[in-house]
């Protein structure tokens, strides 16, 4: 079998990465044999012309996922969904705290030996700016953990899986 220029694996990769993406609710077993069964179509479509025409023949890979998606049982879970809301939520509470961090450090000077105390959300931060010390003291609550799973449950979607074992308890 002829090798394929290292240009055109990275395209079909790339196709097939981003159809991955879109097929996150998909079975696992299922999805890793459709994505060798595609892999091995694009190369079979390349030898007969290039890989870009194959992959384009493909179409949209988020169309493409939802087609595939529409032969499975209706409400499926989307755990990389709920991963990547999470992701965000963190992403932007970093954001916040960074910045929150650098204001409290500005005035904590002025705060004397005992620093300064501030609540971003929730966590409590001490910042304390002496010419002995520099320091930082963060304690927080449960709740932002339980705010972050929240995010994932809703952003996955996930009491799609109670519906699904009612379904199948009402089969039996």
């Amino acid at each position: 079998m002829n090798r394929l220029p290292v240009r055109d694996v990275v395209r079909r990769e790339a196709f097939l990465a981003r159809l991955s993406l879109w097929l996150d609710d998909y079975p696992a077993r299922e999805q890793k044999s459709l994505l060798a069964q595609l892999r091995g179509e694009l190369d079979l479509a390349a030898a007969d012309s290039s890989m870009r025409s194959a992959v384009s023949a493909m179409g949209s890979p988020r169309e493409l996922a939802r087609e595939y998606r529409a032969t499975l049982p209706a409400g499926r879970p989307r755990w990389a969904a709920g991963g990547f809301w999470v992701s965000i939520g963190l992403i932007v509470w970093l954001v916040l705290f960074v910045t929150f961090v650098a204001a409290l450090l500005q005035v904590a000077a002025a705060g004397g030996p005992d620093g300064v105390t501030a609540q971003l959300l929730w966590a409590e931060v001490t910042a304390v700016d002496t010419p002995e010390e520099i320091s930082l003291v963060v304690s927080g609550t449960w709740v932002g953990l339980a705010l972050l799973a929240v995010v994932f449950l809703v952003g996955s979607r996930a009491w799609r899986v109670l519906r699904r074992r009612d379904r199948a308890d009402a089969a039996v």
